[in-house]
C-alpha cells in the first residue's frame, strides 16, 4: 500500500494532484518524514498529550482486568466456567454497537468527545451494578457485565483525536507513542488488581474500576475544555487586523499551535 497519495501508482498525475487538494482542509499536509526537535519539545510540554496519557491510562486498567479475568468473574455471578464462557460472548456484541452508536451520533452532532462519554458513563454504571447487587442476583450482574462492555468508546474517540487534532509529524508521532505507551501499562496494571485473596467477588478490582472510569470521565471533560479554549483563542488571534495567513501553509507540516 502508498504511504501517501503521491506514491499511488495506479493514479494519473493529475488524480494524485486532486487526491492531495482534497486532503489540504486538514492542514496536515501528507507526511514529513523530518524529525523536527522543537515538535518533540511541544508534544512533551503540551498539557493535552499527557490527557491523552492519563485517559489511556486509566482506562486500560479495567480494559486488562476485565479482558483477562472475565470469565472468573462470570463465574462468581454463580455460573459454571463453561457457562461463563457462553455467557460472555454477547459482550463483545455491546462493544460493537456502543462504538458505531457513538460513531455515528458524534458524527452526526458534531461532538464526539462528549457523546462518547455515554458509553463510559453506561459501563460505570455497569460495574455499580456488579459492586451493589447481591450474590443472588445473578441475572442482574451478568447484565451489569454486559454494560461494562461500552467502556472503549472514549479509547477510540482518542484515537481519532490523535489524528486529526494534533498537527506535525513529529509531534503527531510523539504523542500517538505516549499514549499507547499509556494503554499498555494500564493493560498490564488492570490483570494485578485481581487478587486471589479476593475472590470469588474481587470487590477490590471492581471499586479500582469504577474509580478509573470516573477519573476518564474528569479528564475527558478536561480535555472538551481545553480544547474549546484553544479554540477561542486560535479565533480570536485569527480575528485581528494584522492576522495574515502563510500561503501554503497546510504543507509545511506545522503543529496544531
Amino acid at each position: 500500500m502508498p504511504d501517501n497519495q503521491l506514491n499511488a501508482r495506479w493514479l494519473t498525475p493529475l488524480d494524485r494532484r486532486l487526491a492531495v487538494e482534497r486532503v489540504r482542509v486538514n492542514q496536515q499536509g501528507i507526511g514529513n518524514k523530518h524529525f523536527k526537535l522543537y515538535q518533540l519539545k511541544e508534544a512533551l510540554l503540551d498539557p493535552l498529550t499527557w490527557g491523552f496519557a492519563f485517559i489511556a491510562l486509566a482506562g486500560s486498567i479495567p480494559n486488562g482486568g476485565l479482558t483477562n479475568f472475565f470469565s472468573q468473574l462470570i463465574v462468581s455471578f454463580g455460573y459454571t466456567p463453561e457457562q461463563s464462557l457462553l455467557y460472555g460472548a454477547p459482550g463483545g456484541a455491546v462493544e460493537i454497537v456502543a462504538l458505531i452508536a457513538c460513531g455515528y451520533l458524534g458524527d452526526r452532532y458534531g461532538n464526539r468527545l462528549l457523546i462518547s462519554c455515554s458509553g463510559l458513563i453506561i459501563a460505570m454504571l455497569g460495574m455499580i451494578l456488579i459492586v451493589a447487587l447481591p450474590l443472588s442476583n445473578n441475572g442482574g450482574r451478568l447484565a451489569g457485565y454486559y454494560l461494562t462492555q461500552a467502556g472503549p468508546t472514549v479509547f477510540v474517540t482518542l484515537l481519532s483525536l490523535i489524528a486529526t487534532n494534533v498537527a506535525g509529524y513529529t509531534k503527531k508521532t510523539t504523542v500517538a507513542a505516549i499514549y499507547l505507551i499509556a494503554y499498555c501499562a494500564g493493560n498490564i496494571v488492570g490483570p494485578q488488581t485481581f487478587r486471589p485473596k479476593d475472590e470469588p467477588r474481587y470487590v477490590p478490582a471492581e471499586i479500582i474500576i469504577i474509580c478509573c472510569y470516573a477519573a476518564c470521565l474528569c479528564i475527558v471533560f478536561f480535555i472538551y475544555w481545553y480544547c474549546k479554549k484553544q479554540n477561542r483563542t486560535k479565533a480570536t488571534l485569527r480575528a485581528q487586523p494584522g492576522y495574515t495567513k502563510v500561503e501554503n501553509q497546510e504543507w509545511l507540516d506545522l503543529t496544531d499551535r
